[in-house]
């Protein structure tokens, strides 16, 4: 048979939603015991090579439900075929088998399973795994646990084991692995709301190579015990949650410059700052465009400065230089290494780089400019590296849901790190600023988890939900996260293009009217809004004058009954956002 969209699986109380061939949602009764069981093929950079489907038989009878299927992956060298068969029993099992065979020789990063143990059931737990050496106890702890380079390679947060068991209020859930080692990767370093159990383990160094023939089998076995909880309402509910927050300062990215119908509209936005990126040998054109233009539509700049460590004194002073004869105010500085696309072994500024431009600031009559170092990847070379900013005033690093899935629902879910990694970025570094720039659907450079680009294909990092409702609702859901953990600023998109908030001024992307509705309210006190299943709405409201404004989006592609904070009873259509204030309910995406 065909399966044409997601499928539950069932079996008594244990329950899974089979979407292509990854397992989501793994619930026991209405309680989630595993966010997302799946197989992954990634290349010897890291990107996400797609499966091709086919052969889909699913069934159930007395003992349960069962699925069997034929993948394929093939990209350049790449060329891996696999078997996969699921069991859900009703004795709370469920099997889930791999059996493949690599078709050519190749290099790679990964094949096999990944576990994500999502972040709202297993926040506080703690955990035992089977190791070569015996038991190991650790915890799912509001600390993010780094991920080091040593001997070459990259390190995990656990030994290797294969079982592993949770306590998740009263439920006993136990995961065993066969045909390879597993460890355990706190994913919040990569913005993801997970902690990831995967083979084969990173220590053994990558990337790996397979040759013709080679066959691979894995499998992994889940068993939950314990009271069946009730299962999730139909309804979403939306409190007061009864703590403030604060709305960061919001700006957009210049890329390529907009046109004067785009200009027009960007001022309806009202962007706090404009980020653009300054490298050496470009400094003084490229802040002189982006300077004019945000002293047209009356914003400040975000001066991104690209610093070589060979050539630290004379980047600086160029980027200092063309900063002084900025005709728009520069807001911030963000001092980070030049770096040549995504590396797996990034780090996070040296301070020293941070000083040195700086000082070249103070030179040329920017001495009381704030400074922010970091990287421009994910928060992992922060952790990593853990450098000294006492004196810098602010940590940067970038921000996007897409680094190791590229579904729907892992990108909703995935703004929920977002005070975990804030929380504890200011706890690492001490009380400073936290700027996330750049924040996008999907990284500029990669790694891509929807797959390298093929002939015909627009660029890997264009993703077409920016264009659409999809993006609006993220949006919103990301913002509430940062203005819950007091993010101090955040670069939002891309100012024009596929990757951006505005295209055809006319026609603006959804997301652009959302941002439009909080032109007015940057940097506003956010009252607490706590939804009881943050998986399906998010509420973001705001403390104005007149009353408080609430955005709410759906993070589901299907119609979702919603009761506000105010009492008030809504059905919102998939994506969608809307906009409330006394009574009255407008729809904005």
């Amino acid at each position: 048979m065909t399966v044409s969209g997601p499928t539950v699986l069932r079996s008594g109380p244990l329950s899974a939603v089979l979407d292509g061939c990854d397992l989501v949602d793994i619930r026991w009764g209405g309680a989630e015991v595993v966010q997302r069981l799946y197989v992954a093929v990634r290349d010897e950079v890291w990107n996400t090579i797609p499966a091709r489907v086919s052969a889909w038989h699913v069934d159930a009878d007395s003992t349960g439900s069962f699925a069997s299927f034929e993948a394929t992956h093939e990209h350049g060298d790449i060329a891996f075929a696999w078997s996969g068969t699921i069991r859900v029993q009703g004795d709370g099992t469920l099997t889930y088998e791999m059996r493949g065979r690599a078709l050519s020789d190749f290099a790679y990063c990964k094949i096999g399973f990944n576990v994500h143990h999502g972040l709202r059931a297993h926040a506080g737990r703690t955990f035992r795994c089977r190791t070569a050496d015996g038991e190991y106890a650790g915890a799912f702890g509001a600390d993010l646990q780094p991920q080091l380079v040593r001997d070459g390679t990259l390190t995990a947060m656990t030994p290797h084991y294969d079982r592993l068991e949770v306590e998740l209020d009263g439920l006993a859930v136990a995961l065993e692995f066969d045909g390879d080692r597993f460890e355990m990767q706190d994913h919040r370093n990569w913005l993801d709301a997970n902690w990831k159990s995967y083979g084969t383990p990173l220590s053994f160094g990558f990337p790996m190579r397979v040759t013709a023939g080679t066959d691979l089998v894995q499998r992994v076995t889940i068993r939950v015990a314990g009271p069946v909880p009730a299962a999730r309402a139909e309804l979403v509910t939306a409190t007061w949650r009864g703590d403030d927050g604060v709305l960061p300062r919001i700006g957009h990215r210049l890329v390529t410059l907009p046109d004067p119908g785009q200009r027009d509209r960007l001022r309806g936005l009202r962007p706090d700052h404009i980020r653009v990126d300054v490298h050496a040998g470009a400094a003084a054109t490229t802040v002189a465009a982006a300077s004019a233009l945000a002293d047209d539509v009356g914003s400040a700049l975000e001066a991104a400065v690209f610093v070589r460590p060979d050539h630290a004194e004379a980047d600086a002073e160029a980027a200092a230089l063309a900063l002084a004869d900025a005709a728009a105010p520069i807001d911030r500085v963000l001092v980070l290494v030049e770096t040549s696309g995504f590396s797996a072994f990034g780090g996070a500024c040296p301070p020293e780089l941070a000083g040195t431009v700086r000082s070249a600031l103070a030179r040329h009559g920017l001495p009381s400019v704030d400074v922010a170092a970091g990287t421009g990847q994910s928060f992992v070379d922060v952790n990593r590296d853990r450098p000294d900013y006492t004196g810098v005033g602010g940590v940067v690093f970038a921000a996007n849901p897409q680094v190791h899935m590229a579904d729907d629902r892992s990108l909703m879910q995935n703004v929920q790190a977002i005070p975990d990694v804030v929380a504890f970025a200011r706890r690492l570094l001490g009380d400073v600023d936290v700027v996330l720039s750049p924040v996008d659907l999907v990284g500029r450079d990669g790694p891509f988890p929807a797959g390298p680009a093929g002939p015909g294909d627009p660029p890997a990092n264009e993703d077409a939900r920016q264009r659409g409702a999809f993006a609006a609702a993220w949006t919103v859901a990301a913002l509430a996260e940062m203005a819950r953990c007091r993010t101090t600023s955040a670069t939002l998109f891309e100012l024009v293009g596929p990757r951006g908030v505005l295209d055809d001024p006319d026609r603006p992307y959804p997301v652009a009217r959302v941002l439009e509705a909080l032109a007015a309210h940057h940097g506003a006190s956010v009252p607490g809004v706590a939804a009881d299943d943050p998986d399906r709405l998010a509420v973001l409201a705001l403390a104005t004058p007149d009353g408080p404004l609430l955005l709410a989006a759906n993070l589901t592609p299907t119609a979702l009954g919603v009761v506000l904070p105010t009492g008030a009873l809504v059905e919102l259509d998939g994506y969608a956002v809307v906009a409330v204030a006394d009574a009255e309910m407008t729809r904005i995406a």
